[in-house]
């Protein structure tokens, strides 16, 4: 995990009982090559049913209603998503990055707190969240 990511945990902790996380674990990949699955490059539009209903839908409801479980595509694909204090979060995984129609596996797994990615990357989020963002003025 990099410093990239801390941001992420002091985003969902802020919304509290309003917070939703998730996992897209899209297989081995670098940094940005996500991108493709979220804007067809990859595909041309060939993705499965269940998975574009899956993560396509619950992001869709979120915005619609600031509730992923508000699924506007298919209602019953994914189980309930928890808000992040319950310590629990979304991972949809798709592990198979080509095969094009590969199953949307959305499950619910613990969230891993800062903690678990050992005593150095919680120095690096300390790091960024500390003095050092209160010096940028942020």
């Amino acid at each position: 995990m990099s410093p990239c990511s801390c941001p992420t945990y002091w985003a969902a902790e802020a919304f509290g009982t309003s917070g939703f996380k998730s996992t897209f674990n899209y297989g081995q990949s670098t940094h940005g090559q996500d991108l493709g699955w979220y804007t067809n490059v990859i595909y041309d539009n060939g993705k499965s049913v269940s998975s574009v209903n899956s993560f396509t839908g619950a992001i869709g409801g979120f915005f619609n209603s600031f509730n992923p479980n508000a699924n506007s595509l298919d209602a019953t694909i994914n189980p309930p998503w928890p808000t992040y204090n319950t310590g629990d979060e979304m991972l949809f995984n798709l592990v198979d990055k080509y095969n094009l129609y590969s199953n949307a596996a959305p499950v619910v797994v613990p969230t891993p707190t800062l903690l678990h990615f050992g005593p150095n990357q919680q120095a690096a989020c300390d790091f960024w969240r500390g003095s050092i963002s209160v010096n940028a003025g942020l």
